[in-house]
């Protein structure tokens, strides 16, 4: 029998990458439901998850998908070492897709430009570094990690974003740039 992996639930190891990998099948299968033309790049591709082109009109678009279980802790991103949060991060075309996969239910998708997200998290990192930590001590800028919690927390850094980004459940049309 194989152990339990209590964080996400599912029954074997390597279960973080298996909740991934589904996310990026939700988020494939979404857009082909809603007319895109959409296929998983390689595992492994340094910047995106999906390519999608709209089947009636010329919009292509690239999206990276995180996933993860509001129910469960954080979405985390690490940064670069310089600091990057994205690579290859364009203005253009360029879309997140946070997937919410609860345990039981339907996924939860939060669909928004990446550079809006990459403010958020680059924002939320600078008013931690401000604030002293727990013992009152400064904290590390050299700390990679970074954090979103989907919760109504709005006043804590990093948490509340279920009200936050209300605007961005199910925004699908924003990427044929409406």
């Amino acid at each position: 029998m194989r152990k339990s992996n209590q964080q996400s639930h599912l029954p074997i190891s390597g279960a973080g990458a298996l909740r991934g990998h589904a996310g990026e099948m939700y988020v494939t299968a979404e857009l082909m439901r809603r007319g895109w033309l959409a296929a998983m790049t390689a595992r492994g591709s340094r910047s995106f998850d999906v390519l999608a082109r709209r089947v009636d009109a010329p919009v292509f678009t690239a999206i990276r998908v995180k996933t993860g279980d509001s129910a469960q802790g954080a979405f985390l991103w690490i940064a670069k070492k310089d600091g990057t949060l994205f690579l290859d991060l364009s203005e253009m075309g360029d879309f997140t897709v946070i997937v919410d996969l609860p345990l039981e239910g339907n996924p939860i998708f939060y669909v928004l430009p990446t550079t809006v997200l990459d403010d958020h998290l680059r924002t939320n990192h600078a008013e931690w570094l401000k604030k002293p930590g727990a013992k009152g001590q400064r904290h590390s800028p050299d700390t990679k990690m970074r954090a979103l919690w989907f919760d109504q927390r709005t006043d804590q850094i990093g948490h509340g974003y279920l009200i936050k980004f209300g605007q961005y459940r199910d925004a699908w049309n924003l990427l044929d740039g409406k």
